[in-house]
């Protein structure tokens, strides 16, 4: 009898550390998505303070240090953040990313953008209530409809909210327009 409790007791104890190591890794982990998203944004703000400023050299070297983090460290941990931010409902690190988005609409890649469309298809109310706090910034509404467009391209009957997840972006999208005009 002793030893099935000590065994129980082990196993319980075992059990509880591998779930405080498992927390500390996704801590750790998350911890390096936002070194990368910062990081990120810092070599986009010094792109975009030369452009045009500097020589032709110091642009080309500024710009090619940008395009290769992005490739090599940014677009690689975009699901992986979209499914922290799924997963975790992480309104801080959606928050980040979206304010990131904005520093960075001069950037001609769509993985961003999609990796957005992923996000709100999980986390709707929380992508559209973040976006509203941010004074529902048009760069982020044009990233959101066209990363929303290319995730459910031929998926619209698949995905079960689909009509409700469009109706909300279109009145996201003529909020916009109302207040461009």
């Amino acid at each position: 009898m002793k030893n099935k409790k000590l065994i129980i007791l082990l196993f319980f104890f075992s059990l509880l550390f591998l779930i405080s190591r498992t927390s500390c890794f996704a801590n750790e982990r998350r911890n390096e998505i936002i070194k990368i998203l910062n990081t990120y944004s810092e070599l986009n703000n010094r792109f975009l303070e030369i452009n045009g400023k500097e020589n032709f050299e110091n642009y080309l070297k500024t710009k090619n240090k940008l395009e290769e983090y992005g490739e090599n460290y940014y677009f690689p941990i975009l699901q992986e953040m979209a499914k922290l931010i799924c997963e975790k409902n992480d309104r801080d690190l959606l928050k980040q990313f979206l304010e990131i988005l904005i520093k960075t609409s001069n950037s001609a890649d769509e993985t961003p953008t999609w990796t957005l469309g992923d996000i709100y298809l999980c986390q709707p109310d929380m992508t559209l209530e973040l976006i509203a706090k941010l004074n529902n910034n048009p760069v982020l509404i044009d990233d959101l409809e066209w990363g929303f467009l290319n995730v459910t391209y031929q998926k619209e009957s698949k995905i079960k909210n689909f009509t409700l997840l469009d109706k909300k972006l279109q009145n996201l999208i003529q909020l916009k327009s109302k207040k461009t005009k």
